[in-house]
């Protein structure tokens, strides 16, 4: 897999929640410096629910430009070799400290009309963010019912 990455560079779209990481034994530290280390730089998408990144490979700074020039969402920009994070919950992280190289620090959200491309970005991260909250609520649904047809059941 490592090779593939290194080969292709791919953009990743990645949910970032403790809870969920510490249940198959790693972290959210783990996994954001696992990117860094590829060298890869991390966008957290700040909404009502910080846990949608994007993991971008730092050579493409055209992607880290028209990422900050979006209007939509606002984005805190992760990138170095190490990580130290305070969380605010089980589930994510409210503030965060990179050390180690730092890449992009001259990316900037650059005022103006948007460009095709931003735009194009801003609607696949509506469309990304959607979804996530729609397999959420069908995942919280499906759970409340699960556990109120056990509470049901006569032993």
């Amino acid at each position: 897999m490592r090779n593939l990455i290194q080969r292709d560079r791919p953009v990743f779209c990645i949910e970032v929640e403790e809870s969920h990481l510490r249940r198959y034994g790693t972290s959210s530290k783990a996994l954001i410096e696992h990117f860094l280390a590829l060298d890869y730089s991390l966008l957290r998408i700040k909404t009502d629910w910080p846990t949608d990144h994007l993991a971008l490979p730092n050579e493409r700074t055209d992607l880290f430009t028209l990422c900050m020039q979006q209007r939509h969402y606002q984005t805190d920009l992760l990138s170095g070799s190490n990580v130290e994070l305070e969380f605010e919950n089980d589930y994510y992280y409210k503030s965060f400290e990179t050390s180690g190289r730092q890449r992009h620090p001259h990316v900037a959200a650059v005022p103006g009309p948007q460009s095709d491309e931003a735009n194009k970005l801003d609607s696949l991260v509506t469309r990304f963010q959607g979804n996530i909250q729609s397999r959420c609520s069908k995942m919280r649904s499906r759970s409340y019912h699960a556990r109120s047809d056990s509470r049901h059941q006569t032993v």
